[in-house]
């Protein structure tokens, strides 16, 4: 009995301390981890805007959107995931910041997309809008050399229309590479 009495006395202190602890050790980054490049959070996102926030409750933000960098919506959003726990942003009425966002599941709410303990938004500054903005005009080239445009500039009859486009590879012949037009749209 005595030995388990010195046992507890020893080792509830201990578990309270890892206990305690434990939420910080939780977010902070993996030894020798870097964050994600705005280039390449930029293209992992669904939506990428710069915007302000206006509002703030109950761990969701609502920002007023200055621009969108990557894909379009309303001029207000509300995003779900912040100042909730010690891994989370925690941002506050007046923040201007780059934010990477996704809608959750078919609706149109939006929740936060986290690069892991390195936060969801970025600073707003002229080489972070430059390296975003850089990333929605990268295409894609898969395996059988189909491309993936998401965004380009088209000289319409009606003037400069933004749109992306989706191109087929053909194949070889005479040695010249051909591609067909699969589809593409207005942004």
């Amino acid at each position: 009995m005595k030995l388990l009495a010195k046992t507890m006395r020893y080792a509830l202190p201990i578990v309270a301390l890892l206990l305690v602890s434990q939420p910080t050790l939780a977010c902070s980054p993996v030894p020798g981890s870097k964050p994600a490049t705005v280039f390449e959070r930029t293209q992992a996102a669904r939506l990428v805007f710069e915007g302000t926030v206006i509002a703030v409750n109950d761990g969701n933000v609502t920002v007023k959107i200055k621009q969108y960098i990557k894909g379009h919506g309303a001029k207000e959003v509300s995003i779900q995931g912040f100042n909730t726990h010690s891994c989370s942003d925690f941002l506050g009425v007046g923040d201007s910041r780059i934010f990477y966002a996704e809608y959750i599941g078919k609706s149109l709410l939006l929740k936060a997309v986290y690069d892991g303990s390195f936060g969801s938004t970025n600073s707003i500054d002229s080489l972070n809008i430059r390296e975003a903005t850089a990333a929605t005009y990268t295409a894609n080239v898969n395996k059988q050399l189909n491309i993936n445009i998401p965004k380009a500039q088209w000289e319409s009859r009606d003037g400069i229309l933004d749109i992306w486009v989706n191109l087929n590879y053909i194949g070889l012949k005479d040695g010249i590479h051909t591609w067909q037009l699969k589809n593409y749209g207005e942004q």
